[in-house]
């Protein structure tokens, strides 16, 4: 029974070893690349973000840059959660149809 195991765990490592090694990584260093596509995202998303509503880029940045909670939001700006969560909602809303788009 103990042989009968190690020969199933040793195939089991076989197929495991044989697939590992099958798998090729197409790594290209294309830091240019990447580095142009970063600043262009970059500009269209402060771009975007000029373009809010006031009180939504409120919302945003506090929640995203100084990483509040909306009760926190809320009770800076005296307004509900739910206001805060709708702001937010139609934020993100913006943003992620005119940088995906």
């Amino acid at each position: 029974m103990a042989k009968e195991m190690f020969i199933s765990h040793y195939r089991k490592s076989m197929v495991e070893r044989k697939y590992l090694e099958s798998l090729k990584f197409n790594y290209v260093d294309s830091d240019v690349d990447t580095s142009l596509e970063f600043r262009e995202l970059t500009e269209r998303y402060e771009t975007v973000l000029a373009q809010l509503p006031v009180t939504q880029r409120e919302v945003f940045l506090m929640s995203r840059n100084e990483e509040m909670k909306y009760s926190e939001i809320a009770e800076r700006l005296n307004i509900g959660v739910k206001a805060v969560e709708k702001r937010m909602t139609q934020a993100l809303a913006t943003l992620r149809k005119s940088l995906n788009g």
